[in-house]
């Protein structure tokens, strides 16, 4: 699966901020090597004038708070600021499409979108797995390795966290290997 069968959650998690947070207007930021979520998103929020599909340059560290805040917006939050205080929040996609998938149907969290990457794997792609599920399990089903690992990292390769063993499990904030 691809977040993109799930553009019906993300519909239902910014319905969900304009009820509860009263929010007035939306940015959905994605990094522009990613063309088909950019048209899908795009058609889907087509007539919705308060949610703009920004497409972003796609350069590390695109993902860190403060450079996607200021990206999207031009804002800058200063040492010991928080983004409330700029009538600023920034949720991930996938996290505010989970949301909207709890409202809508009641299943809690029990699967990861997470992007598997790096020089060692045959395959690097985006999967949605379970949590639970081992990094043997999902790299072998990403084509294995081409050479032995240096090391396998859950997160980022700048805050990552080393994984050993490979039997090691998917956890609930595990957004990449």
């Amino acid at each position: 699966r691809t977040m993109l069968d799930s553009t019906e959650f993300v519909v239902k998690g910014i319905d969900l901020l304009r009820e509860f947070l009263k929010s007035e207007e939306f940015i959905i930021g994605i990094e522009n090597n990613k063309p088909d979520a950019i048209k899908k998103l795009t058609e889907t929020f087509k007539d919705a004038k308060d949610v703009k599909i920004m497409p972003l340059d796609s350069v590390y560290p695109q993902g860190a708070k403060q450079v996607l805040l200021y990206n999207a917006t031009g804002l800058v939050v200063q040492k010991g600021q928080r983004l409330a205080s700029l009538g600023t929040i920034i949720i991930n996609i996938t996290t505010l499409a989970k949301m909207g998938e709890y409202f809508t149907t009641g299943m809690p969290l029990v699967e990861r979108c997470l992007t598997v990457d790096g020089a060692a794997v045959n395959e690097p792609k985006n999967v949605i797995v379970p949590i639970g599920t081992s990094v043997k399990y999902i790299i072998d089903n990403c084509g294995g390795l081409k050479t032995e690992a240096g090391k396998i990292i859950f997160g980022g390769p700048m805050m990552g966290k080393t994984v050993d063993p490979l039997d090691a499990p998917i956890l609930k904030a595990t957004n990449a290997v």
